[in-house]
């Protein structure tokens, strides 16, 4: 999108169909690239009930960041449940973490994710594996942690920086 001129009003343009074709060409690159470090059983795995799809799994999701030369901040934000609530789950707090994505050369943030999960640790996979499937492109490869069956599997929300 690029501003027209006029305060507040915003076109689409599309690039010409050659540089559309060079980003294209980019990213099936950067997609064999990313798959050709990832080993089934460690990196990813399938899981009875998901479908045909296989799971990233946090190893495969740090191999991933190493890989690109990218490091991750989280944000954590605790939840308390109420007693009644914490009784009947059996936990009383929720996380939920906010991974943002950094380029270690430049310091640059370039996506983040959010993960929700009854532990820091789980709400942290859940939102790295998220921000790495978003930033690589590779949410039609892999699911996220959770067991989803296929038909339930919903676009990750990513934000992208422009610095």
């Amino acid at each position: 999108m690029v501003e027209n001129g006029e305060a507040g009003n915003w076109e689409f343009v599309l690039p010409d169909p050659d540089t559309m074709n060079e980003r294209l060409k980019a990213h099936q690159i950067t997609q064999a690239y990313c798959l050709q470090f990832l080993e089934e059983g460690v990196d990813y795995q399938y899981i009875p009930g998901t479908g045909s799809m296989p799971t990233l799994c946090q190893s495969g999701a740090l191999k991933l960041m190493g890989t690109l030369k990218l490091t991750a901040d989280y944000e954590i934000l605790v939840k308390e449940f109420p007693p009644e609530v914490a009784t009947r789950l059996g936990t009383t707090h929720n996380y939920t973490v906010e991974c943002q994505l950094i380029k270690v050369e430049t310091g640059q943030r370039l996506t983040n994710n959010f993960g929700s999960g009854f532990s820091e640790e789980n709400a942290k996979e859940r939102a790295l594996v998220g921000a790495i499937l978003g930033y690589t492109a590779l949410s039609g490869s892999f699911l996220e942690p959770g067991g989803l069956k296929e038909e339930d599997v919903k676009p990750i929300r990513v934000r992208l920086w422009q610095n």
